[in-house]
């Protein structure tokens, strides 16, 4: 889902953009359980142009994004312990 929003204000000198998203995507893992990962993205972009002239122009932006994975599992739990993880620091085995 997708919503914007554009304006021009001042005989055409000063322009808004605001546009704001909402996503819900599946995708599949590569993992050793393999399946299916469902991913959210939700953002917002806001846009502020000020040009009285061919020749000056100001322009601001600001931008947020957030991304998450939800309901994967990328590694089994199998209860084999692995002697390679014990090289690395803070590794609990």
């Amino acid at each position: 889902m997708r919503a914007a929003i554009k304006v021009s204000l001042f005989k055409q000198t000063l322009y808004f953009n605001i546009d704001g998203f909402y996503q819900t995507r599946y995708e599949y893992v590569t993992s050793p359980t393999g399946g299916k990962a469902e991913m959210q993205s939700k953002g917002l972009e806001i846009d502020l142009d000020y040009q009285p002239d061919k020749h000056f122009s100001i322009t601001s932006n600001f931008t947020y994004l957030l991304a998450n994975y939800h309901q994967v599992a990328p590694y089994e739990q199998t209860g084999i312990e692995l002697p390679y993880l014990e090289t690395f620091p803070g590794a609990a085995c």
